[in-house]
Order: C-alpha cells, then structure tokens, then sequence
C-alpha cells in the first residue's frame, strides 16, 4: 500500500502529518480538519496552537490531494464521503482557523484585550451555516484569547497588572476594601443569581405580583434574605425533588447493559471465541 505523508507540524500538535492513499483515494487529515471546531489551546494546558498555519496545511492538502480524494477521514471522526463533500468540508475548516486567527489580530491591533476581542468575533453566515464548524468542542471565545496569548503574552497592557498580589492576598485586601467578611456576605445575598451567564438568563428580578399572576399563588413561595433562609428553601422543595429517581433508573440502565454484555440477547449468537480472539 503506497502512502504519501504531508509533513502538518505545530497545527494540532507539535509533530502532526496527514496521510493520502492514492490506490483507495482516502485522505486522512488526522486531527486537523474534525466536523467541529477545534481548540486552540486546551483547557487541560498547552502550548497555544497556531491556526494561521494549520490554516495553511489544510490549504495545502486541498491543493495536494483534494483532486484525487473521494474519502476523507481523521481519527476522531466518521468518514466524508464523496469529492465534491470532502472539498467543501475542508475548505470551510480552512476558512474557519484563519477568519478567527485574522479577525483577532485585526482586533489586537486596535489594541483590545483578549476578554474584549472574545466578545467581538462573530463567524461570517458561510461558516455559521455548516453544522461542523460549530462550537461543539473548542469555542470562539477560548479560542481568540489563546491567538493573544501566543502573540502578546500574559501582559493586558494595564500597569496595575503587571505585579499583582496572590489570589489569597487579593482576595483578603477586596474584602477590606468592601467593608469587610460580613458586609461582603450581606452583598452576595442580595444580589445571587442561580444562572449569571448573560447569554442565558435575564437577572431582573420579578415581582412578587406578576409571579402570582402568572402561576396560582399556593404555587408561588418568595424567599426573602434572613436567618432562616437555608430552612425555607428546603421547606419550599420538600417533596418535589427527582433525584433519587433518577439514580434508580441510572442503576437499573446499568444493571440491563452488564447483563446484555455478560449473557447478550437470545438470537445473537453467543458461542465462546476461542484464546486469544478479540
């Protein structure tokens, strides 16, 4: 079997290659053109990957490969069947590092943050419309603040920042600063939401008349801040909690799939295979 290698380094990984194989015409890009975006740097810790070149390598397989290539597969993913599919699956993947990796830069040099230029980014409708350049595993906003970090380094550009206390430090001064433990506390009551994320919760605060308007008041039960808030809330919930069942339904999944392994179903075939058969 003849296999030729395109040499793919610094893209997903340090040392990376893609594989074409010319008798079947299958094209294996290995981890850098998954149906998803990928991360630029993972959370877990890493060197900060460079899209512009892994933009560049998947640029360079379509012009290498993409002629001659029916299947394209990686090895994460299910294969991409047909020419005319697998150019156009990597041509949006390329399209997809380098617009996020050119778009940050731009952005960077109107000299913008990290956090800043995260909520600027937005993907053109060409990339937004395939389903396998969303945001399933690395994100756009991870993603553009990992592009600063490779270019600019840990340094934001404010002074303040350059020699900063210790968390446990920081926090001690903050609390200082606001008043002290109890006022602090007294604060976070009043102002604690279950869902802060902006995207997915609207935090005004609803009137105890609309909520019973809406639903029929023995349904409704407001909790004020005070001493016996913790007692109240478990009073509120009494009896409508379904954890438990859920545990019993996820130890009775498990059950029937150790059973199905160990003895399978009648009609399956469940003759022993001999040593060493896998």
């Amino acid at each position: 079997m003849r296999i030729v290698f395109q040499l793919a380094p610094e893209t997903e990984a340090p040392a990376e290659m893609h594989m074409f194989y010319p008798q079947l015409g299958v094209l294996n890009m290995a981890e850098n053109a998954c149906p998803v975006l990928h991360n630029f740097i993972p959370l877990r810790g890493a060197v900060a990957r460079d899209p512009r070149i892994w933009a560049k390598y998947i640029g360079d397989a379509i012009a290498l490969y993409a002629p001659h290539t029916e299947i394209l597969i990686g090895q994460h993913h299910w294969p991409t069947w047909g020419r005319e599919a697998v150019l156009d699956h990597l041509e949006a993947q390329r399209d997809l590092y380098k617009h996020i990796h050119d778009q940050t830069l731009r952005l960077l040099n109107q000299g913008l943050t990290g956090p800043e230029i995260a909520e600027r980014i937005e993907l053109p409708p060409s990339l937004t419309s395939e389903w396998h350049t969303r945001e399933y595993y690395g994100t756009i906003s991870h993603n553009t603040k990992a592009i600063y970090q490779r270019y600019m380094g840990w340094f934001d550009g404010n002074p303040a920042h350059l020699w900063e206390h210790p968390p446990v430090e920081q926090a001690r001064r903050y609390t200082e600063f606001m008043g002290g433990a109890e006022a602090v506390l007294e604060k976070a009551r009043a102002s604690f939401a279950v869902n802060p994320d902006r995207r997915e919760s609207d935090l005004t605060a609803i009137p105890e008349a609309t909520l019973t308007r809406w639903f029929p008041a023995s349904r409704v039960s407001v909790l004020r801040p005070g001493g016996d808030l913790e007692r109240r809330v478990r009073e509120a919930r009494y009896g409508r909690e379904l954890w438990t069942w859920f545990v019993w339904i996820a130890l009775a999944c498990l059950l029937a799939e150790t059973a199905l392994g160990r003895w399978g179903l009648p009609g399956m075939g469940g003759e022993p295979r001999p040593a060493g058969v896998r």
